[in-house]
């Protein structure tokens, strides 16, 4: 719908973008950088934790057999049947 009240097919790398400041970015250099910006400020944020929370997780505790199995690389079976669950969603 978009593209055809655009009037053709634009490609997402090549369309406009605004900073903060409402300031349209064409540039892909700046478009990019923007980008960057944009998750760096999304993805790094401070957060405080309550010391006294983390000391009440328990850590669960596993058999050595379990740990063993657990530290073996997968089978071409299990693989295989890993990509196959991951394809039928």
């Amino acid at each position: 719908m978009i593209r055809r009240l655009k009037g053709g097919k634009a490609k997402i790398e090549e369309m406009p973008i605004h900073d903060k400041q409402g300031k349209l970015l064409t540039n892909g250099h700046e478009r990019l950088h923007r980008w960057s910006k944009h998750f760096r400020e999304l993805l790094n944020v401070s957060s405080t934790v309550d010391p006294s929370i983390i000391q009440r997780i328990s850590i669960s505790q596993i058999s050595p057999e379990e740990q063993k199995r657990q530290d073996k690389p997968p089978s071409l079976l299990e693989v295989e049947e890993a990509i196959r669950r991951m394809k039928s969603g």
